[in-house]
């Protein structure tokens, strides 16, 4: 055993093989200098059976920590798929639009933006029932400015080509 014993108080290690293991393993030794009596107190033990504890800790906080990560994916999965799947579908009916297909609606009715933007997108002006086009006036709605279309609406539901205007005639 090496070791500085002239300091009152301290640790060392050191490596000792009991006469039945096959090989030496590491212990600590912790010792204080009590000047009233003129004693060193001193206590040894194995490091691994010191730093047991906290290995066992270790590996519980990193399974803890896993799970946690787990659940966390999860919940991000479903937050985010609770936002993208409303949207998806207002895409969809966008591009049914875009295509002539001018009776869909969007039924999802909720207090916050996505809700919002799915209540002004049933009440387009080119989104009207095919039944209120048809009954409409013999001129034909024109899209708004806002909307960046290049086509109207021909009495009988179909976009046509033609200039546009930023007025709703019709």
């Amino acid at each position: 055993m090496k070791g500085n014993f002239n300091v009152p108080n301290g640790k060392l290690r050191y490596t000792w093989q009991n006469p039945n293991e096959p090989h030496p393993r590491k212990k600590i030794i912790l010792f204080k200098y009590l000047p009233e009596f003129n004693w060193i107190i001193a206590s040894t033990s194995y490091e691994a059976e010191v730093y047991s504890p906290l290995q066992t800790f270790r590996t519980f906080i990193m399974a803890l920590l896993a799970i946690m990560l787990f659940f966390g994916v999860i919940l991000t999965f479903f937050i985010s798929r609770s936002v993208t799947k409303p949207l998806d579908k207002l895409i969809q009916k966008l591009e049914a639009g875009s295509q002539g297909d001018f009776s869909g609606r969007m039924e999802y009715e909720s207090p916050d933006e996505l809700g919002k933007v799915s209540s002004h997108f049933s009440i387009l002006p080119f989104y009207r029932p095919m039944a209120s086009l048809k009954k409409s006036t013999k001129a034909p709605l024109i899209l708004p400015d806002v909307l960046k279309a290049t086509s109207y609406i021909n009495p009988s539901g179909r976009p046509s080509g033609g200039a546009m205007t930023p007025t709703l005639k019709r």
